[in-house]
């Protein structure tokens, strides 16, 4: 009989830092976040256009440096943050925040090359095409001349991070600093909720709650896992692997009735639902996978559609958190309706026009 394999330890950390650099990302990948592209720009037009062009880059291949936040001593505010890195020799920024000291990644050694030689050539250029993922290269190939921007980073380490504590600190003052203080109890109350709900739940339990639906085996083989409140990730789930065995994750701190953007009164999670029911061809989905949970493949075969229109309108859905995303590591995923999410949409629809 196989023995079976022990729960994870479960870690906590926090701090508004990690959502000082998630919203910097969701600014700049704001359809992956359900976030309206013409308010994202408008923020972003608050920094110079050098700021704006190396945040662009940087974003792309460094996104959260969740690594390094987490190896940091508490308070992990985005002051204490600012000041330690205006403490640091500008060469030091980038190697520091992106380059995990505890596990070393194939695309650090194109990096650290580099970095060393402080010019880079094609051959390094395809090394670190080579050395990411197929998902990362989708999401950076649409981009032009975007590997080599940002090898340029590292060929000019002290330049970029002269240069990029200084966006920091323009990002901070011009938007940030506002919005620490919005969000700030909103993280302090999910850190709270999340540490009462697994004192209640299993750890897949919890976890399926925090991510919004997500059930995938991978995560709940790890040794330890780290759990991290941040508003700006809502209503997506980030993590990164610190070594073997050992991860972060950063889930949703946003609670239901709250708005994504400063101001907004619309709930963001009503606003996503809403805009992810108005399409007949979601709503069919929902409907088919009601029965039992399909897999991309089994949507479009049931629904008679092609498989790329069925992973379109998926993406709606899980932003809204309408659907159950479950891999098991062995099979296709397979999505479910989250029937339960429907009817708190219908209720805060009706709590919402009641308010008004």
């Amino acid at each position: 009989m196989a023995e079976k394999a022990a729960s994870p330890e479960l870690r906590w950390d926090h701090g508004t830092a990690y959502d000082l650099f998630a919203s910097l990302y969701a600014i700049h990948m704001p359809g992956d976040f359900g976030l309206r592209a013409s308010w994202a720009a408008g923020v972003r037009s608050r920094l110079t256009e050098e700021r704006r062009e190396l945040f662009a880059c940087a974003n792309l291949h460094l996104g959260i440096p969740a690594q390094w936040l987490h190896r940091l001593p508490q308070p992990k505010d985005s002051r204490t943050i600012l000041d330690l890195l205006e403490r640091m020799k500008p060469e030091e920024i980038l190697p520091t925040i992106a380059i995990n000291p505890e596990r070393a990644e194939k695309c650090d050694e194109t990096f650290l090359r580099v970095l060393a030689r402080k010019k880079w050539d094609e051959e390094d250029v395809e090394a670190y095409r080579q050395s990411i993922g197929p998902a990362h290269i989708k999401a950076i190939e649409h981009e032009k001349n975007c590997i080599p921007r940002w090898l340029d980073c590292w060929a000019n380490a002290a330049e970029f991070g002269s240069s990029y504590r200084k966006g920091l600190a323009e990002y901070y003052e011009g938007f940030f600093r506002e919005e620490e203080h919005r969000i700030s109890a909103h993280v302090a109350n999910a850190l709270a909720r999340a540490q009462e709900a697994a004192s209640r739940m299993s750890l897949a339990e919890l976890f399926e709650e925090l991510s919004h639906g997500i059930r995938v085996e991978y995560h709940l083989t790890q040794q330890t896992l780290v759990l991290v409140p941040c508003y700006w990730c809502t209503p997506r789930i980030l993590y990164t692997t610190l070594r073997d065995g050992y991860e972060i994750v950063l889930f949703g701190a946003r609670p239901p009735e709250a708005s994504l953007v400063p101001g907004d009164s619309v709930p963001a999670q009503l606003l996503l639902a809403l805009e992810a029911l108005s399409d007949p061809t979601r709503l069919a989905i929902l409907r088919a996978l009601l029965d039992e949970p399909l897999t991309q493949a089994g949507i479009a075969r049931k629904l008679r559609l092609r498989p790329p229109t069925i992973s379109h309108h998926l993406k709606s859905l899980r932003l809204a958190g309408l659907i159950a995303y479950i891999g098991t590591g062995k099979d296709e995923t397979r999505y479910g309706t989250r029937v339960h999410q429907v009817e708190q949409t219908c209720a805060l629809l009706k709590e919402f026009l009641k308010a008004t």
